[in-house]
């Protein structure tokens, strides 16, 4: 009688043992799954505001090049004259010694 007694007191232990570790599991299970899912959604949204941001740049360079484009056709050759620019009849270029090139 008691052996019988040990005996299922044992298997009870176990199956006690069993149950908790699944619940366990199952917890452990949930929380990675709910960090996983929490992680994408933040990422999601990062990559929607960095495309935004992109967006925002792209717009911003593209008026950038046509003021350029403006600046670039209000200089003229009369305009250089008149701001006391002149023609270099003489000009002088600078060369490079093989000297320097070796360090």
């Amino acid at each position: 009688m008691k052996t019988l007694n040990t005996n299922s007191k044992g298997r009870l232990n176990h199956k006690r043992v069993f149950f908790f570790g699944l619940i366990f599991l199952i917890v452990l299970s949930f929380t990675f799954y709910m960090f996983f899912l929490g992680r994408t959604i933040f990422d999601l949204v990062d990559r929607k505001n960095a495309e935004n941001e992109i967006r925002l740049a792209s717009s911003r360079i593209s008026e950038l090049e046509l003021e350029v484009l403006d600046y670039n056709n209000l200089v003229t050759m009369q305009k250089a004259y008149d701001l006391g620019f002149m023609n270099n009849s003489s000009p002088e270029f600078v060369n490079r010694k093989k000297a320097a090139l070796l360090r």
